[in-house]
C-alpha cells in the first residue's frame, strides 16, 4: 500500500514485494505458443471473455493470443476480482477465464455491442485506475495496441533485440505496451521479457550487463519504493521508465547513487496510451524538473482553459488536452460504448504546459468545492483551500476528497489535537462555509502509481 505523507510517498507496509518473477527468452515465440495453444484449449474463436490477470507467464501470453486471435477480452487484474460483478455489468461478458489455473466459468451470450464495436477485428478492454471514484472500462482496439507496440520498439530498441523488465501490471495501459513492443518488433524472437511485483525482485536480473541487448525497466512509485530499502547493489539498464506521479528528487537521487539506476518519467493514461516520455527523442532543450518529457511523434497535446471555478496554480497554462495515435475507442457502460469526446480529443484532467514539445506537468484538475450563503453558490478551487490550511507549520497533508456527503469533508495530517484543527481550519476559512467536517489521518492512501486517491 503506497501513502503520502509530510508531503512524500511511502510505503505503509514493510515494502516487500512477492519475489516470484518470469523470466522467458525468445519470448515473441514463447507468448504466442503457449497463449494460442491455451485459447485454442479454453475459448472459442472470437468468443468474448474477462481475463483474470497476473503478471506471469500464462497472463501475457494469453493477452497477446488474444491480440492474434482477434479475440474480445476484458483484463482485470487479479488483485481486483471484487470488480468482477462490476465488469460483467457493464459488458455483458459472463465469461471467466484464468489462464493461471487454466479455469473457465460461465457460459457465452449474444451481447450484440462487441459486434457493433468491435467486428471481426476484437480488441481489449482495460480498467482505470479509479482514483476520482469507480474505474472506468475503456475499449481499445489490438491495431491501437500494435501502433503503440511499433511506436515503443521503434524509439527504446531499434536495432537489437530488448530485455524488458516490468515491475507493474500488464493489466494496465503502461506496462501491457511491453508485450506489444516485443510482438511488433523485428528483434522480438531474440528478446526477453522479465515480470515481477516490484523492482526489489528485479534485482537478480539487473545486477549483470547483458551485451548486445537493450535493457528497459517498466515500474510506478509504488514498486520503486521497496528498492530503495534495499542494500545498494549496481544495476544496469539503458532506460528506466515511471509512471504516475513524478517521484522526489531525493528519490531519484537515491536510486541513481544507490543503484545506478537514471529514472525517466513516462506519462499517459488508459484512454490515451502514451502521450510523452523522456529518452525517446534527444533534445538539448533544458527543462525543469516537473517536465514529463517530449510528446510521442503522432500525438498532438493542445492547452485549453480551464472550467468555470478552476483555477491554475503558478507555471500551469490550462487544461492537456490529448489525441494520440493509438489511443482508445470509447467507454464500456451498459453494454454499450461512448466515445472519450465529441472531436477525438481527450480532456485528461491534468494542468500543465507545453514548451519546445515537451510537457511541464501541474496539479490534478478537481471541481471546485461549492458553498452555499444565503441564496449565493460560490466556488472555491479545492486546491486554494487546502494549501490555505497547509500554511500552519504543524501540518504537512491536506486533501478535500470527493464525498457523497452534503458535508466539505477535509483529511489533515498533523501532530496537532483535532480541536485545534478545526480551530485553525476555520480561522483561516471565511465566515461563509458551513457544515464543515474535519478529520485527523495519519496518511493520504494513493494508487501504485502514487496518484492520491481522491474519493472517499
Amino acid at each position: 500500500m503506497i501513502i503520502q505523507r509530510g508531503g512524500q510517498l511511502e510505503l505503509l507496509d514493510n515494502g516487500r514485494s512477492s519475489q516470484d518473477v518470469v523470466n522467458f527468452v525468445n519470448a515473441r515465440r514463447a507468448l504466442l505458443d503457449t497463449g494460442l495453444s491455451l485459447l485454442r484449449k479454453h475459448v472459442q474463436q472470437h468468443q468474448a471473455y474477462v481475463l483474470v490477470v497476473r503478471n506471469d507467464f500464462p497472463s501475457a501470453a494469453c493477452i497477446v493470443a488474444a491480440a492474434k486471435l482477434q479475440h474480445v477480452c476484458i483484463l482485470l487484474p487479479a488483485s481486483r476480482m471484487h470488480l468482477l460483478a462490476y465488469v460483467q455489468q457493464h459488458t455483458g461478458i459472463n465469461v471467466l477465464v484464468d489462464a493461471t489455473n487454466e479455469l473457465v466459468q460461465g457460459k457465452m451470450k449474444h451481447v450484440p455491442w462487441i459486434e457493433k464495436h468491435f467486428g471481426k477485428n476484437g480488441g481489449v478492454g482495460m480498467l482505470t485506475s479509479g482514483s476520482t471514484g469507480m474505474p472506468k472500462i475503456v475499449a481499445c482496439s489490438w491495431s491501437s495496441m500494435m501502433a503503440q507496440g511499433n511506436a515503443t520498439q521503434e524509439l527504446m530498441f531499434p536495432n537489437c533485440p530488448c530485455r524488458f523488465a516490468v515491475a507493474s501490471s500488464i493489466a494496465h495501459a503502461y506496462a501491457i505496451n511491453a508485450l506489444f513492443a516485443i510482438l511488433t518488433s523485428p528483434h522480438g524472437d531474440m528478446s526477453e521479457l522479465i515480470m515481477a511485483n516490484g523492482m526489489n525482485a528485479l534485482v537478480p536480473f539487473l545486477s549483470q550487463r547483458v551485451p548486445g541487448k537493450t535493457t528497459v525497466v517498466f515500474g510506478t512509485p509504488g514498486t520503486y519504493l521497496p528498492l530503495v530499502q534495499l542494500t545498494p547493489v549496481k544495476l544496469y539498464a539503458d532506460l528506466v521508465y515511471s509512471a504516475g506521479v513524478s517521484m522526489s528528487d531525493s528519490l531519484k537521487l537515491k536510486l541513481r547513487e544507490s543503484f545506478g539506476l537514471n529514472l525517466l518519467q513516462n506519462y499517459g493514461s488508459t484512454e490515451t496510451g502514451g502521450i510523452a516520455a523522456e529518452g525517446i527523442i534527444q533534445s538539448d532543450v533544458k527543462l525543469p524538473n516537473h517536465c514529463v518529457g517530449h510528446i510521442w511523434p503522432g500525438a498532438q497535446v493542445r492547452i485549453e482553459p480551464l472550467a468555470i471555478g478552476m483555477v491554475c496554480r503558478p507555471g500551469e497554462e490550462g487544461e492537456l488536452v490529448v489525441k494520440t495515435p493509438w489511443q482508445c475507442s470509447g467507454y464500456i457502460e451498459n453494454e454499450q460504448v461512448n466515445g472519450i469526446s465529441r472531436d477525438g480529443f481527450y480532456n485528461t484532467n491534468d494542468a500543465g504546459s507545453v514548451v519546445s514539445n515537451h510537457i511541464l506537468m501541474g496539479q490534478r484538475l478537481r471541481a471546485p468545492v461549492c458553498f452555499q450563503h444565503n441564496k449565493l453558490h460560490l466556488f472555491i478551487p479545492r486546491h486554494e483551500i487546502e494549501d490555505a490550511i497547509a500554511t500552519h507549520p504543524s501540518i504537512t497533508d491536506v486533501l478535500i476528497p470527493h464525498t457523497s456527503s452534503s458535508a466539505i469533508v477535509i483529511l489533515i495530517v498533523s501532530t496537532l489535537p483535532l480541536d485545534q484543527l478545526e480551530q485553525h481550519v476555520y480561522k483561516t476559512l471565511p465566515s461563509i462555509p458551513q457544515n464543515i467536517q474535519v478529520r485527523k489521518v495519519d496518511h493520504l492512501f494513493c494508487s501504485p502509481a502514487g496518484k492520491l486517491i481522491y474519493c472517499l
